[in-house]
C-alpha cells in the first residue's frame, strides 16, 4: 500500500507506520507503534531524508518507486 503525500511540489513524504512495535529503541513503550518519517526532495539533486526500519521496508520501497 503506497503512502505518499506531497508536502510541496519538490518535497514528498514517503514514510510508513509500524503499528506492531511495542518498544521504541527497545526501551520506551509505545502503545500505537511508531511512524518513520522519511522524505524525498526532488530538486537539482535528489535527496532522501531518513530511511525506515526493516519492518517497513516493502512499503518504503513501494513509496520510493
Amino acid at each position: 500500500m503506497k503512502n505518499i503525500r506531497n508536502i510541496t511540489d519538490d518535497l514528498i513524504y514517503i514514510g510508513c507506520s509500524d503499528r506492531k512495535l511495542s518498544l521504541f529503541e527497545s526501551v520506551y513503550p509505545v502503545k500505537e507503534g511508531v511512524n518513520y518519517n522519511s522524505y524525498l526532495l526532488k530538486d537539482d539533486k535528489t535527496v532522501l531524508f531518513d530511511g525506515v526500519d526493516k519492518a517497513c521496508d516493502i512499503q518504503f520501497y513501494e513509496n520510493l518507486e
